[in-house]
């Protein structure tokens, strides 16, 4: 056997092994990470993932069962959820149920997610290759630790905020910082809050005391229940209100209503105007009115209120002697046939022309006459009468 051929087989046994050791160690690894078993691909919606990121891995009830494949963030911006599609082995395929839940978890303290999946129950429909998996509600604690950030930017601002404030308390600002550096102010506090303190002590006594109204509304059961019975008619009063019954009601809910209301209260107001004008007219002394007269006057008060009884006795009078059917306008009154005949006469003096002219003539006679003495009249004062057209 040459030299060259001696390291030829070498060279190709060494080859050999290498393969051998390559195929082994992918076989082993191939088998732990079941790189060769059947895989069921499933997809799960979630509004946020939390850090999940292709490859996390896929528990079922604590166990790897697979690998996060896919996550897709959608291009349409009505769409707010993600997809995400994982991968399980085919042979847990009857644990993947239509109540099976998928939850995003964190592992361990260096906050690696994973997605954690439920058995399904027996009596659920079984999810297929290719299926959605229904995402778990978010809890309290998955949402306080979303905002974990916006804790402790709070926690930090709070603390901030408190180091400044004890530092102004320290330098003696503001009032707490003043009661606790200055004395006299401490000591001028302290006072108020004890003479504060024994009035609050000297007004419970006097409600133990049954002194004024509060303390006999505590002790007296007679006047607390009337107090009740006040309360109670005042709801009922509040409850015919909001039923609508009645005029205030009424009132308080319907425009025309209130704005019949409105004009009466303007008629009032300008009805109360013109009274006081009239009032203010009738309280003038220089007035010639008959009412300021009556008002302000006495004696001629006296005297119109003479004449009035004068006036009402005299038609008393005339009305007793006109009910007794004393006088022609007694009879003319109660007498059918004198009224008759006065009738009769009226008829026969219409008809007549002769009367008609007659009576015409000494009405203008008459006319003529009365002018005749009020011109006399005027002459006589010195005043000289308009003419007559």
């Amino acid at each position: 056997m040459t030299r060259e051929t001696a390291a030829a087989r070498r060279v190709g046994l060494l080859v050999l092994v290498a393969l051998a050791l390559g195929i082994a160690t992918l076989l082993v690894l191939g088998d732990r990470q079941n790189l060769f078993a059947r895989k069921n691909r499933y997809f799960v919606h979630f509004e946020r993932v939390n850090g999940l990121a292709a490859g996390s891995t896929v528990q079922l009830n604590g166990v790897n069962v697979g690998h996060v494949e896919h996550i897709v963030l959608s291009s349409d911006v009505d769409r707010q959820l993600l997809e995400v599609e994982i991968s399980v082995l085919a042979r847990h395929e009857q644990r993947i149920r239509t109540d099976t839940q998928a939850r995003i978890k964190t592992l361990g303290l260096l906050g690696d997610k994973y997605l954690e999946l439920t058995s399904g129950s027996p009596g659920a429909t079984m999810v297929p290759n290719g299926g959605v998996i229904p995402a778990a509600p978010t809890t309290d604690v998955e949402r306080l630790a979303a905002t974990g950030q916006d804790v402790v930017d709070d926690v930090a601002r709070i603390a901030h905020q408190l180091t400044s404030l004890l530092g102004k308390i320290e330098r003696g600002e503001g009032l707490l910082g003043r009661l606790l550096v200055d004395e006299a102010s401490g000591e001028r506090l302290a006072g108020e809050l004890e003479a504060t303190l024994v009035a609050l002590r000297k007004t419970a006594q006097g409600l133990d005391d049954r002194r004024g109204a509060i303390g006999r509304v505590l002790h007296d059961r007679e006047l607390g229940n009337r107090l009740a019975a006040a309360v109670e008619r005042l709801e009922s009063v509040l409850g015919k209100l909001d039923s609508g019954a009645g005029a205030l009601p009424a009132l308080l809910s319907d425009p025309a209503t209130k704005e019949r209301l409105d004009k009466i209260l303007a008629q009032l107001e300008s009805t109360s105007a013109h009274l006081a004008g009239v009032t203010g007219a009738l309280d003038r002394p220089d007035s010639e009115a008959l009412l300021t007269k009556l008002i302000q006057d006495q004696e001629f008060g006296r005297e119109v209120a003479a004449e009035l009884r004068g006036l009402l006795a005299n038609l008393r009078q005339v009305s007793e002697k006109l009910n007794r059917g004393e006088g022609s306008a007694a009879r003319l009154l109660n007498d059918p046939a004198v009224a008759q005949a006065v009738e009769d006469i009226l008829v026969g003096v219409n008809e007549s022309k002769l009367l008609r002219w007659l009576i015409r003539n000494r009405q203008q006679k008459g006319i003529e006459t009365r002018y005749e003495q009020k011109v006399e009249e005027l002459e006589a004062q010195g005043v000289v009468p308009e003419p007559v057209e």
